[in-house]
């Protein structure tokens, strides 16, 4: 049986903290993400955990409702470990990085006092389009960005089918586009919505 995340962060006491981490979502690395996801939960901030999290396991979550019930039913019934949860350092606990040989999932283990558990994550590919007006329209895509981009020998263009829906008035007002590759949460042990009754 794999441990939880409430087994790992309940022993974790030599790493509690006083306050919540900085709300300054960063999903430039795995670590980057985990922290963002600590600081959304500490914040109470749900959007922007759920944010955190692949498309493939929004979907096995079954949505914002169920991850939603998912957070609730771990602060209702586990009071202190989603204390702990929210102020111990989760980033020092961390004692082994790895990597897919095509760079676009990672696992981390944390590990405190003999209890461990993985994170897992996955890279998605983000388009972003930005008006002229200011409007800003994004579109996350499920392949890797280096299959995103064609290439004719000569320029770079976006696949057509993945690219986000402008009509023809906004296609001449594009200022900019942006593709970025953000790691999300693929897996976290432990964080599942309670049992149907």
């Amino acid at each position: 049986m794999r441990p939880t995340i409430a087994a790992l962060i309940g022993s974790a006491f030599l790493l509690v903290g006083c306050s919540c981490p900085p709300l300054e979502p960063q999903f430039e690395t795995p670590r980057d993400t985990l922290t963002t996801w600590q600081a959304a939960f500490c914040h109470d901030d749900g959007e922007l955990e759920y944010e955190t999290l692949s498309r493939s396991y929004r979907n096995e979550m079954g949505g914002y409702e169920i991850y939603n019930a998912a957070r609730t039913y771990l602060q209702t019934d586990k009071p202190l470990f989603a204390w702990l949860l929210k102020h111990s350092d989760l980033e020092a606990a961390v004692v082994d990085e790895r990597f897919s040989p095509d760079g676009t999932r990672a696992r981390l283990t944390l590990e405190r006092a003999g209890q461990s558990i993985t994170i897992e994550f996955e890279r998605e590919a983000l388009v972003v389009v930005e008006l002229d007006d200011g409007t800003v329209q994004q579109r996350m895509v499920p392949i890797p960005l280096h299959e995103l981009l064609l290439s004719d020998g000569r320029a770079w263009a976006i696949a057509p089918q993945e690219s986000p829906r402008l009509s023809e008035e906004d296609l001449g007002q594009v200022r900019s586009v942006t593709w970025t590759s953000p790691w999300r949460i693929a897996f976290i042990d432990g964080l599942s919505p309670p049992a149907a009754p």
